[in-house]
């Protein structure tokens, strides 16, 4: 058997129901029979059957217990790897079938990333959109290749060896990758995007989330905003909130200007930009008056959702609806 190219870890929590549809997106993939994919899941709740590594050069079965911080139960896949390149694949997120392949091409010794560009899966709704720019608008569709000081997160292929050379560090970068790349950075190594991959993300359009993931990703970044102020200016920083909305506004409307997916929708996707802008805002001024603002467990077992980030819209895409038709219905 030829030795991977690509080694492509996907974590699970519930085992093969909710993990089977992005396998089967990922042997779509050109590169697909050379891919190591690693599933990563708790002890006991997978076993693969004999012919569910077919179209593929390996997969392998990692178990690991807990399974409740995405980044940390990933990174113990990637240093498992045996390809030359690593990257991850969230279940919730599907690479055109030459993106894989697209981002172990033209590499060389400097590159210790690269990401594709993100499109959106589900533009029926505001909320989505909004939601979709908030998180990923940076890595929109057409996107600037770089050099960056981070990527958009869980979409990464790496080269092994840089992994490698962080060892037992790597899981707990990989809690808030951006720590991660930080480090690649100081590092001296090179970030960039490849702006011709593309990956579609099924973005939050739950009204719940669309509130409360952007207080949660403000105060976190308001919290590490505080801890290299003094007091006092911790204090102007949180009465500055008017000013932080204007902010993230002007952030979010040049994103939208600039995406392939939002530019045509503006006017009317405008009003709903104020959600993320104005409680992003808020939550950074919350963090901001704090010493740290750890993720909470709720924020990290959202991300293995798919059918709830719908919020009950029906995907206009077929190979979407399809791919949510064949998930368990306890699955949200």
């Amino acid at each position: 058997m030829s030795e991977p190219r690509l080694t492509i870890v996907v974590v699970s929590r519930t085992g093969l129901p909710e993990s089977r549809p992005i396998l089967a997106w990922l042997r779509g993939q050109t590169i697909a029979s050379s891919l190591e994919v690693i599933l990563v899941a708790p002890p006991g709740v997978v076993t693969l059957p004999m012919n569910e590594g077919d179209g593929f050069q390996s997969l392998r079965l990692l178990e690991i217990d807990p399974v409740e911080q995405r980044g940390v139960a990933a990174a113990h896949g990637l240093l498992q790897a045996r390809a030359p390149f690593a990257g991850l694949c969230e279940n919730h997120a599907f690479p055109a079938a030459g993106t894989l392949e697209q981002l172990i091409s033209d590499r060389d010794g400097d590159d210790a990333a690269v990401a594709p560009a993100l499109r959106t899966a589900n533009p029926e709704t505001r909320r989505s959109l909004a939601m979709y720019l908030a998180t990923y608008g940076h890595a929109a569709a057409p996107a600037d290749p770089g050099p960056r000081a981070t990527l958009p997160y869980h979409h990464s292929v790496f080269r092994t060896e840089v992994l490698r050379d962080l060892g037992d560090r790597l899981p707990e970068l990989m809690r808030d990758e951006g720590a991660l790349h930080a480090e690649l950075v100081r590092r001296g190594l090179r970030l960039r995007i490849r702006p011709d991959a593309v990956t579609w993300h099924v973005n939050e359009a739950r009204w719940s989330r669309t509130v409360t993931e952007p207080f949660i990703l403000g105060a976190k970044f308001g919290a590490a905003r505080g801890e290299i102020s003094s007091w006092p200016r911790r204090v102007g920083y949180a009465l500055a909130l008017p000013a932080i909305v204007a902010i993230r506004l002007r952030v979010l409307v040049r994103m939208a200007r600039r995406s392939e997916d939002t530019r045509a929708r503006l006017g009317w996707l405008l009003p709903m930009l104020l959600v993320p802008a104005t409680f992003g805002a808020l939550g950074e001024a919350w963090g901001g008056l704090r010493v740290n603002a750890p993720l909470p467990l709720d924020f990290e077992l959202h991300e293995f959702h798919l059918r709830g980030r719908l919020a009950g819209v029906a995907p206009t895409s077929p190979w979407l609806r399809d791919i949510v038709k064949r998930l368990p219905p306890d699955l949200a």
